[in-house]
């Protein structure tokens, strides 16, 4: 009885049943899942699915709907419309052109049958070709080639004339402008009386003019010198430099370094040519002693004859040159010395852009060493020999006198 009881009571709908006023936590939640399942009114999608226009709910929208179909009228039958708007005034042509169709770049199958049959069809002749010429013109071109030249040619002479009247009128004149103007100056001189030093000044300013005009004033350059040139400056120069610089080339002056740079190039020439000179002499020497000179007389047999005995020129030169520079180092650091005191006291005075590098003893052997040409230095000396064997007299004077000088002279 008591289990028959708690079953009743348990399934029982009024156990889910709140006594409040409110209708109970499920009433409550039941009513907030209706409210969120619900649609807003205000949403664009449910407009849509009851059957209304976005176009309807803006006016906007609905203004520019309503031109739609004039604007579509307007973009389909453009070409007409622009073509009822042109002015009056406007050829048929101008017309056609602006409402035709634009071309593509393709021709069409019209277009082309039209072409090849004008193409086919020769230039009519006759009367009827001259149906587009000049009116104006027709009846010189009838005339003959004679007649239009002696026309020309008439026309021309008449021309001529009328421009040598004109410029001989033209001239009488200006002719009489002139007389007139120097007339009514020299009256006006003459009776005019000067009465403050504005008037003398014009005066004197209007004679200088019309002497001008006359060409007094051509033959002053004969009379005057003429302007001398002046020289652009140079952006990177001082200007008082420049001028200091233009004062001592007119007067003939050098500043001291110059001078100096042109005795200390001299010597320092003159050393190396020495150098180059012993260095030849050396090798010269060496051939005549062993008597390569003497048994040949060109450049290719004593050259082989100096790979036979020697290997090759390169190897003569270095062994040589060796020797030479064992014997001439004391020669050559002496002077070298000299030479360098030299450019020390140029360099002291010299700017420094035109600063000279002192010698070295090495360098200097290396440069002698360099310079010589054996080809060139055997070939002089072969061509020497043969001219002396050929005139052996050459060198020899004649008679008693050949004792004496030739620049000795007795009265």
């Amino acid at each position: 009885m008591n289990r028959l009881a708690v079953l009743r009571y348990r399934y029982c709908p009024r156990r889910f049943q709140s006594t409040k006023d409110d209708g109970g936590y499920l009433t409550a939640r039941l009513q907030e899942l209706k409210e969120q399942n619900e649609p807003n009114p205000e949403d664009p999608l449910v407009k849509l699915a009851q059957g209304r226009s976005l176009v309807d709910q803006d006016a906007e929208l609905q203004k520019l709907y309503q031109k739609l179909d004039q604007k579509a009228f307007e973009g389909r039958y453009r070409r007409e419309i622009e073509y009822a708007k042109v002015p009056e005034h406007i050829n048929q042509q101008s017309k056609d052109t602006a409402v035709s169709r634009p071309w593509t770049g393709e021709e069409s199958v019209e277009d082309t049958s039209l072409r090849m049959i004008l193409d086919s069809v020769g230039k009519p002749q006759g009367p009827a070709s001259s149906i587009a010429a000049n009116v104006g013109f027709s009846k010189a071109a009838r005339e003959p080639r004679a007649v239009r030249a002696s026309k020309s040619l008439r026309r021309k002479l008449e021309d001529a004339q009328d421009r040598v009247l004109k410029f001989q009128r033209d001239q009488n004149q200006e002719l009489d402008e002139n007389e007139q103007s120097e007339f009514r100056t020299l009256y006006a001189e003459k009776f005019t009386p000067i009465g403050s030093f504005e008037k003398l000044r014009s005066l004197a300013d209007q004679r200088i003019e019309e002497s001008m005009k006359q060409g007094g004033f051509e033959g002053l350059e004969h009379i005057r010198g003429k302007p001398s040139s002046s020289v652009p400056l140079n952006q990177h120069i001082d200007r008082t430099e420049h001028h200091l610089n233009n004062i001592l080339v007119q007067q003939n002056i050098a500043p001291p370094w110059i001078e100096s740079q042109a005795r200390v190039n001299g010597d320092v020439a003159a050393f190396r040519k020495e150098a180059a000179s012993m260095f030849e002499n050396e090798v010269v020497s060496y051939l005549n002693k062993t008597g390569i000179l003497r048994r040949n007389a060109s450049w290719t047999s004593a050259k082989s004859e100096i790979d036979s005995r020697f290997g090759s020129t390169c190897e003569l030169l270095q062994s040589r040159f060796a020797l030479w520079k064992t014997s001439q180092r004391p020669y050559f650091e002496n002077r070298i010395k000299t030479l360098n005191s030299a450019l020390r006291t140029y360099n002291l005075q010299a700017p420094l852009s035109t600063q000279k590098l002192y010698l070295v003893t090495e360098k200097e052997f290396d440069r002698a060493y360099n310079s010589i040409d054996l080809k060139k230095l055997v070939t002089v000396k072969l061509q020497e020999s043969i001219k002396q064997t050929a005139d052996p007299t050459a060198d020899r004077g004649s008679g008693s006198f050949s004792l004496f000088p030739k620049n000795l002279k007795f009265w």
